[in-house]
């Protein structure tokens, strides 16, 4: 069994760590994430290509060129940086951190962040954001707590299928009728700020959005990456008919999801991107 939170501490050991001792994808995107903490882009530069760095983010031109220029100028000088679940899965890692701080004058961000690894290197970076919510939701949960540890790495392949089915069968196709074929009775703990755990916190929320004239729409599923008993799923649709990016972190415990952490954020129109490739 893993332990995969890292301090603050050990994440800048990581990123001053030389390239000789072996470190999982995870951790090098760990180590990378918490340059933004340090001001310290060594770990940027030892793990990202310099080369080839395809960039998501839409409010980011691609190159790691412009994020290290950012890192050192002093741009987020004062964001603190704290990783809860890191997971590798073969060239992809994701992680799934808080920023808070000084983040640019900004509330704290609970975000997920997911790279792609070539030959050990970064080569291509997505990101999902939102606030971090004032009080739990309303059965006590939080966004960020709940289980932390990888467990269960047999069953990976078999959690991803379970995860992309969910997602695809309930929210893609609107099946929720089948939500029994995914989630055992209602022991489902939900990290959703505005939702409660259980089928039935699920299906009240998905009422009152209806009540309101609110839609929520999942149209495609575009990844899903996993390690144990994590699996995110990454999904665009349509929230209140605006464009919409979800990533759906789930944890699946004896062949069914239990836990959901998941981040929903609009997605820009395509004349305030700052590079071409899109949010996926």
């Amino acid at each position: 069994m893993r332990r995969i939170f890292l301090s603050a501490v050990s994440m800048v050991m990581l990123a001053t760590t030389a390239q000789s001792q072996d470190l999982s994808n995870g951790d090098k995107a760990a180590a990378v994430l918490q340059s933004f903490q340090t001001g310290d882009a060594t770990a940027m530069k030892e793990y990202v290509n310099p080369d080839k760095y395809i960039q998501h983010n839409p409010y980011f031109p691609d190159g790691i060129a412009p994020v290290i220029g950012a890192v050192e100028s002093g741009a987020f000088q004062g964001t603190l940086v704290n990783s809860y679940r890191t997971l590798s899965d073969g060239d992809f890692a994701v992680v799934q951190s808080l920023y808070s701080g000084a983040w640019n004058n900004k509330s704290p961000l609970v975000a997920i962040d997911v790279f792609r690894f070539e030959d050990g290197l970064i080569v291509e970076h997505w990101d999902n954001m939102m606030p971090l919510a004032s009080k739990p939701n309303p059965s006590g949960n939080t966004q960020l707590d709940g289980v932390t540890q990888i467990v269960d790495a047999d069953k990976t392949e078999a959690n991803k299928t379970k995860a992309h089915d969910y997602i695809d069968t309930v929210l893609v196709k609107g099946e929720i009728d089948k939500i029994g074929n995914f989630v055992k009775d209602d022991n489902y703990i939900q990290h959703h700020p505005d939702i409660a755990n259980g089928v039935s916190g699920l299906k009240a929320a998905l009422g009152e959005f209806a009540k309101k004239g609110i839609t929520m729409v999942y149209d495609k599923i575009h990844a899903v990456h996993g390690e144990g008993n994590f699996v995110l799923v990454m999904s665009e649709g349509k929230f209140a008919g605006k464009p919409f990016a979800y990533f759906d972190l789930l944890g699946l415990n004896d062949g069914y999801v239990d836990q959901h952490w998941g981040i929903m954020a609009a997605i820009p129109p395509a004349s305030d991107w700052k590079n071409d490739n899109g949010k996926f």
